[in-house]
C-alpha cells in the first residue's frame, strides 16, 4: 500500500509540475498572439501536446515500476519498447485532448451564441432543412423570422413551392397560369435579407409587370446551389424569364465544402477540376441536424441549466461538428479554384437550361460594379442573353442622393440613442427599387420587341 501510495504521490507532482508549465505556455502564448500575431492554431497545438504531456506522464508514474520489472535480456531493447510505447501513450493522449478541447469549444460558442446571445443574427422557426444535393433548402409552406440587430423581427415566408412571398398576401401561395412567370435565382441580395418580401426587387418587378415572382434566392447560397436549383425549377416551372445574379461571392461560395453561417458547419455543394480541367459539381460531404431543431425553443429550454444542455444537447451537437470537421479534413476530391473556368461552365449550363425551356436568361450585374463590368465580354459567347446591369443604375443614382455614401444610402441603418447604426450590408429597400429599375427596364424593351 505504501508503495503504491508513493507511486499516485510522484505521478501527481509531476503533473502538477507538468500543470504549471502548461499555464506558463497558455500565458506567454497569449502575449505572442496578442504583440506578434502568432496563430492561434500553434497556441492551441502547444496547449494539446503539453497536456497530453502531463497525461501521459501521470500515466507512466503510475505503470513506472512495472515497466522497469519487465524481463528482457539486452536493456537497450527494453528502452526502445519504452520509447515507443510511451510515444504511442503521448499521441494518443494528445488525440484524447483535442478531442475533448474540440468539444467543449463548440459546446461553449453554441451556448454563447444560442442561448445566452441576444440581439444577434440568427433565424427562429423551422423554415430551412438539410438536403443532400443542395445542402440546405427552404422548408415548403414556412413561416418564421430573420433576426437582426437593433431591428424588429423580418417575417419570412415560403410557398408550397420553396419560393419567397410576402407572409399576408395568400394570393401568391399560387401561380397564376394566366400571367407571365419570372424566375429569380441568387443568394441573400435575390431573397432580400433584411427587408419584408413585399420590399425586394424581385416582388416589385412582378408586380410592377403583373407577373408571377418565382423569387428563388436563399441567404447563404453560392453558384453551385444556383445551378441546382436551375437545372430542376426551370424545366418544372418553365418561366418566361430567368433573372440570374452575377455577383463575385457566388463564385467563391462554390469552392468551400461548408456554407456561410452564423454558427456550426453547414454542408455545401462544390466544384471540382479533373486532371483535365474539366469542371463538374460535387455534392455536399457531410450531413447536418442543424436545421432540425428551433434554435429559440433551445434558449428557452436551456437559458438556466447550463449543465443540461452540455449533457443533453451539447456533447450530440459537438460529436456532429466533430465528424463534419474530420470529413473535411480528409476530403480527397480535388477542389476546382479556376474562377472564369466555373463560372463558364455553371452559368453556361443555366443559360443552356433557360434556352432548352425557351426561358429568356438575364444576368443581373450586382454586387461589385468593377466586376460586374466583365460580364458583358464573359457572356457575349452566349446567345439570347440579356443583361440588367443594376450597379451601374445604383452608382449613377447615387450621384443624386444627399450623402452621396454607398453604404449610406443603400444599406440598413437604425437610429439609436440620436446615433446612426450599420446592422446590415445587404440592400437595402431604396437599393431594392433601383435594382427593380434595371430589371423593368429590359421586360419592357424585351416586350416592345416582341
Amino acid at each position: 500500500m505504501k508503495k503504491l501510495n508513493k507511486i499516485l504521490l510522484d505521478a501527481t507532482i509531476v503533473t502538477i509540475i507538468c500543470s504549471v508549465l502548461i499555464f506558463f505556455v497558455v500565458f506567454f502564448a497569449g502575449i505572442l498572439d496578442s504583440f506578434f500575431g502568432i496563430s492561434v492554431a500553434i497556441i492551441t497545438l502547444f496547449i494539446i501536446y503539453f497536456t497530453s504531456l502531463a497525461l501521459t506522464l501521470w500515466f507512466f508514474g503510475l505503470l513506472y515500476r512495472s515497466v522497469r520489472s519487465i524481463n528482457v535480456k539486452y536493456s537497450g531493447i527494453k528502452k526502445i519498447i519504452f520509447v515507443i510505447f510511451f510515444t504511442v501513450v503521448w499521441y494518443g493522449n494528445s488525440k484524447i485532448v483535442k478531442f475533448y478541447l474540440f468539444v467543449n469549444s463548440e459546446i461553449e460558442n453554441f451556448y454563447d451564441y444560442v442561448v445566452i446571445g441576444d440581439g444577434k443574427r440568427d433565424i427562429e422557426g423551422l423554415v430551412y432543412k438539410f438536403d443532400r444535393d443542395l445542402g440546405f433548402e427552404p422548408v415548403e409552406d414556412s413561416k418564421g423570422f430573420h433576426i437582426k440587430p437593433m431591428k424588429d423581427k423580418i417575417p419570412v415566408r415560403y410557398n408550397k413551392y420553396g419560393f419567397r412571398i410576402p407572409t399576408k398576401d395568400r394570393s401568391k401561395d399560387e401561380i397564376n397560369t394566366d400571367h407571365k412567370s419570372v424566375l429569380f435565382l441568387g443568394c441573400s441580395f435575390t431573397f432580400g435579407d433584411g427587408c419584408l418580401a413585399e420590399e425586394t426587387f424581385p416582388y416589385a418587378v412582378c408586380d410592377s409587370m403583373d407577373m408571377n415572382c418565382l423569387n428563388a434566392g436563399v441567404c447563404g447560397y453560392g453558384l453551385s446551389q444556383m445551378l441546382i436549383r436551375a437545372e430542376y425549377l426551370i424545366p418544372e416551372f418553365k418561366p418566361d424569364y430567368v433573372v440570374i445574379q452575377y455577383s463575385p461571392w457566388l463564385v467563391k461560395r462554390s469552392v468551400e465544402l461548408y456554407a456561410p453561417s452564423y454558427i456550426g458547419l453547414i454542408p455545401n455543394p462544390f466544384f471540382s477540376c479533373d486532371s483535365n480541367k474539366n469542371v463538374s459539381l460535387v455534392k455536399p460531404l457531410f450531413e447536418t441536424n442543424l436545421f432540425s431543431f428551433d434554435k429559440f425553443e433551445i434558449k428557452n429550454k436551456y437559458q438556466n441549466d447550463y449543465l443540461y444542455f452540455y449533457m443533453d444537447f451539447g456533447i450530440p451537437y459537438a460529436i456532429d461538428q466533430w465528424k463534419a470537421e474530420n470529413i473535411i479534413e480528409g476530403n480527397t476530391i480535388p477542389v476546382c479554384h479556376d474562377i472564369d473556368r466555373i463560372e463558364n461552365y455553371a452559368y453556361g449550363k443555366i443559360i443552356e437550361t433557360a434556352l432548352d425551356n425557351e426561358s429568356i436568361p438575364i444576368i443581373l450585374n450586382l454586387g461589385n460594379l468593377n466586376y460586374s463590368k466583365r460580364s458583358v465580354n464573359f457572356f457575349s459567347k452566349f446567345e439570347k442573353v440579356e443583361f440588367a446591369d443594376a450597379d451601374s443604375l445604383l452608382d449613377y443614382e447615387l450621384k443624386f442622393s444627399g450623402t452621396q455614401d454607398f453604404s449610406r444610402e443603400y444599406h440598413h441603418w437604425v437610429m439609436k440613442n440620436d446615433t446612426l447604426h450599420l446592422v446590415d450590408k445587404h440592400p437595402n429597400p431604396k437599393a431594392h427599387k433601383i435594382i427593380a429599375a434595371s430589371i423593368l427596364k429590359i421586360l419592357e424593351d424585351l416586350q416592345i420587341s416582341n
